[in-house]
């Protein structure tokens, strides 16, 4: 039987075209698909230059807090220590100054008590400033007195517990805060035996 050619002929071409419009079409929404994909890394792109900018915002969870003593600025002071200090004296200048940085981010510095007066001082121990009060055995005391801060404590004892204690009550601890603000008042005075004071009791550690 003889077979008519035409009729294949135009089934092939419309297959054809057909498959052709197919490739197109899918064509086409690969290049919708990579442009959006490439406007999407874009924006991710700026965002990141974006984020990348410093912010004025203040380090979350720091807070500083505002000392006065005797109604003066805590930086305004400096600390004064024997020139022939055993140890405790030192010891209690170290933990005023790290308590003081950590609290106010302010430093003070520490000098012999062989160096100039100035009007502004906290005064360790026994030195030449002035003349240490009468103290019975164990006993310490810190007071205010014409804008300075005096600490004493009996030559025979171990104070740093017992001062530093009093001194995170009154002046170094966040608990003595008002509002952000520490104010001990130029007829601050306190009395006490060390050896009441035991290690660790009411202590503010500026190294925690």
């Amino acid at each position: 039987m003889k077979v008519n050619s035409l009729p294949c002929l135009l089934l092939a071409l419309v297959f054809c075209v057909s498959f052709a419009a197919c490739s197109s079409k899918v064509a086409d929404e690969n290049k919708e698909t990579v442009a959006a994909s490439g406007s999407a890394s874009d924006t991710s792109v700026a965002g990141g230059a974006t984020s990348g900018v410093e912010s004025d915002t203040p380090e979350s969870g720091k807070i500083t807090f505002s000392i006065t003593l005797c109604g003066v600025d805590i930086s305004e002071y400096s600390i004064v220590i024997p020139k022939d200090d055993t140890g405790s004296a030192k010891l209690i200048s170290e933990y005023i100054v790290s308590g003081v940085k950590t609290l106010t981010e302010k430093e003070l510095t520490v000098n012999e008590d062989t160096s100039a007066a100035s009007d502004f001082e906290i005064v360790v121990g026994s030195t030449s400033r002035k003349e240490a009060p009468v103290l019975g055995n164990d006993e310490f005391i810190i007071k205010c007195e014409d804008n300075k801060l005096y600490i004493w404590y009996a030559s025979e004892t171990s104070p740093y517990h017992a001062v530093t204690a009093v001194l995170s009550d009154f002046l170094l601890g966040e608990k003595a805060a008002i509002g952000g603000r520490i104010d001990m008042a130029a007829d601050f005075e306190f009395s006490g035996i060390c050896g009441e004071y035991m290690i660790g009791d009411n202590e503010f550690n500026p190294f925690e």
